[in-house]
């Protein structure tokens, strides 16, 4: 089994994978990925190979700017 329902609620585990592979298909290579606060926090891998978090619109996926107050 895959793990995906049809017809019923999708797990957590589900809408963050789908959420990693709807990234992955834009060309961001998200290693991870979570909902958190009303957006897509994702663990993005950078040329260098290290990661860094970044935030995406859960509804467009285009990337949320971080604006630190």
């Amino acid at each position: 089994s895959a793990g995906i329902h049809f017809g019923k609620p999708y797990t957590e585990a589900e809408i963050t994978e789908f959420d990693r592979m709807a990234l992955r298909r834009r060309g961001i290579d998200a290693t991870r990925a979570e909902r958190w606060a009303g957006c897509i926090r994702a663990w993005v891998r950078q040329a260098d190979g290290t990661e860094r978090q970044q935030f995406f619109d859960p509804r467009t996926y285009e990337p949320i700017p971080l604006t630190l107050r």
